[in-house]
C-alpha cells in the first residue's frame, strides 16, 4: 500500500523523548483538533490522510474531533503544515508521518513481531516494508545489544564456559 509522498530516505524515527514533547505541546495548541489528531497519529500511526478522511461516524461525536475552527473537515495539507508548527514549537523539525516511523520502531523495540508491526500500520505484506522502511533503531536500542553481547561474550560467561569446560573435563567418563 502506498504511503503517499513522502521521502523514505530522509525518514527517521522520533525518539521517545521528542514524542513526548510533541505529545505535551498538543495538549494545549491553539487549534481544536490538533491535540486529539496528535495523540491518534502518536497511538495508531495512520496517515495523515486516514486521519483527516475520518468521518463523524469513525469518531466520538461528543468529543467533536477533527474540524476547523470553521466547522470544515481538515485537509491533510493543513494538517501536515498545522503538525509542522507544534513540532517547530518544541523546537523540532518533523512532519506528521515521522510519528508512523516512531510507532513502528517503538514496537519493533517491545520485540514486537514485524507481522503485528505492519498490521497496525496496515500494511498487507507480512512485516517487509515496516523493517525495510519504518523500523529505526531507537537510542535505547544500543544499550541493550551491548548487554546481550556482553551476557553471551563478557567474562562472566566466560568464566560460565570455562567453569563448565572444567567441569566436563573431570566428570564421567573423562580422562583426566
Amino acid at each position: 500500500m502506498d504511503d503517499g509522498p513522502h521521502h523514505h530516505s530522509d525518514a527517521a524515527a522520533l525518539r521517545p523523548d521528542q514524542v513526548d514533547l510533541l505529545l505535551g505541546a498538543a495538549a494545549g495548541p491553539p487549534s481544536p483538533w490538533l491535540g486529539t489528531w496528535t495523540v491518534l497519529a502518536t497511538a495508531t500511526g495512520a496517515r495523515n490522510g486516514e486521519l483527516c478522511g475520518l468521518e463523524w461516524s469513525d469518531l466520538d461525536l461528543a468529543a467533536g474531533m477533527f474540524r476547523t475552527e470553521r466547522g470544515t473537515p481538515v485537509n491533510p495539507n493543513h494538517g501536515s503544515r498545522a503538525f509542522a508548527r507544534l513540532a517547530a514549537s518544541v523546537g523540532l523539525d518533523a512532519h506528521p508521518h515521522l510519528l508512523r516511523h516512531a510507532l513502528a520502531s517503538a514496537m519493533a523495540a517491545s520485540k514486537e513481531p514485524a507481522s503485528i508491526i505492519a498490521a497496525q500500520l496496515r500494511h498487507a505484506d507480512g512485516g517487509a516494508l515496516a523493517q525495510r522502511v519504518y523500523i529505526h533503531q531507537l537510542p535505547q536500542t544500543a544499550p541493550r545489544v551491548a548487554g546481550l553481547i556482553e551476557g553471551v561474550f563478557g567474562p562472566a560467561a566466560s568464566a560460565e564456559r570455562r567453569g563448565e569446560r572444567n567441569r566436563s573435563d573431570t566428570g564421567p567418563g573423562s580422562r583426566a
